[in-house]
């Protein structure tokens, strides 16, 4: 399933890629400081993926149903990690890196690639 991701603050906000509006990709937008602002018709999403305008009615009250789907996420060793089950607000399992943070150690992080396969596959690859 394709992703959005952007930064509110210090929020991380990973969503599916698509506005509740009309299923524009919201990858395809902009953040511009108060959130991710769709192409199609102008609609922000900021802090938790909540829709905070839409400029053809900017009296109205939003509807949750404008609201994103979210899913629990973090940045850590380089990277940002997901769930597409855990709550919203818990933090994925990720795998332990124990020595990420040794001087010792090289960090290595992938590329940016889609090979459409889970990333420990992803990872093995660029390991060999």
């Amino acid at each position: 399933m394709p992703l959005v991701i952007y930064k509110m603050d210090d929020q991380l906000i990973v969503a599916k890629d698509a506005c509740p509006h009309r299923g524009v990709p919201l990858s395809l937008g902009k953040n511009d400081g108060q959130g991710v602002v769709c192409r199609y018709h102008g609609l922000r999403f900021g802090s938790e993926g909540k829709c905070n305008r839409i400029p053809a009615h900017p009296q109205h009250k939003i509807s949750d149903r404008f609201h994103l789907r979210t899913y629990a996420s973090v940045e850590k060793y380089g990277l940002i990690w997901c769930s597409l089950t855990a709550a919203q607000n818990a933090e994925p399992t990720i795998p332990r890196v124990p020595f990420w943070d040794d001087a010792e150690y090289q960090q290595l992080v992938c590329p940016k690639t889609n090979i459409q396969r889970f990333a420990g596959r992803q990872i093995e690859g660029f390991m060999m």
